[in-house]
């Protein structure tokens, strides 16, 4: 029976610092399975801008189990990543991220749509450390972008929350409305009107409105996205994808070490 393939895909962008130290952690892994099945390393760039991809160049050359796929642009965290791991050729990817924050040695598995629709999965809990090498590439943007497609892709939550919020502003702007009138039928000849109190309620609900507009546009934009059909990512380089399965096997060095 041939032995089956695992992959693990390593997202990178200007990693340069990390990348021969997650190919050597995710070796090491490997040769204690090298008996019972193939291994591939898929690095898939992002479009770095630094070193990354020469040294990517040369670990794909002195080991030809190590699989590269380079992007023409930045396509964005998530898209280059879910697209990683649908070009993984093993019947089992990994998703093994280049900062090491998630120990190599715990082989996580795919969350999301992919776990929804699919079968059971696992969990395993463990304790999530510092970068090994260079700074973060998430500014306060990519994570806000990344939330909000986890959010508006996977919840409802919100979108009921906002007509559960509205209807309750609604019911006590009615009931402030009431008292008033009924406290202004008793007391019309004494009863203030100021305009403070009618520019606070137009800002406020204005604010309101504005919010959950802004709210459900994000949705709207996710479903967009969806139905456009675009490419994921389109890719400039592919590297060793065209070996054998017997590379798989053993890594091939060549040159020096």
């Amino acid at each position: 029976m041939e032995a089956k393939t695992i992959t693990a895909v390593v997202p990178t962008y200007n990693e340069q610092e990390n990348i021969p130290l997650v190919y050597q952690k995710i070796a090491n892994i490997f040769e204690q399975y090298r008996d019972k099945y193939n291994l591939e390393i898929l690095f898939f760039d992002n479009c770095s801008k630094a070193k990354s991809r020469e040294l990517i160049m040369e670990l794909a050359q002195y080991d030809l189990r190590v699989k590269a796929i380079f992007n023409a642009k930045n396509f964005g965290f998530t898209r280059s990543t879910f697209y990683g791991l649908t070009q993984a050729t093993g019947e089992c990817a990994i998703l093994i991220f280049a900062d090491m924050q998630d120990p190599s040695e715990i082989m996580h598995h795919l969350c999301g749509i992919i776990a929804e629709i699919g079968f059971q999965r696992s969990e395993v809990n463990y304790t999530q450390e510092k970068r090994k090498q260079g700074k973060t590439k998430f500014n306060f943007l990519k994570l806000y972008d990344l939330a909000m497609l986890g959010i508006t892709s996977y919840s409802k939550i919100i979108m009921r929350l906002a007509t559960l919020i509205g209807f309750g502003i609604a019911i006590i702007s009615l009931f402030i409305a009431g008292c008033t009138f009924i406290y202004k039928l008793f007391n019309w000849d004494s009863y203030p009107i100021g305009n403070a109190a009618i520019s606070m309620g137009v800002f406020f609900f204005g604010a309101v409105q504005l919010f959950f507009v802004g709210l459900l546009g994000e949705y709207i934009l996710n479903i967009n996205t969806r139905v456009m059909h675009h490419p994921l990512v389109i890719e400039e380089k592919r590297i060793n994808f065209e070996k054998t399965a017997e590379a798989a096997k053993e890594p091939a060095h060549h040159g020096t070490e």
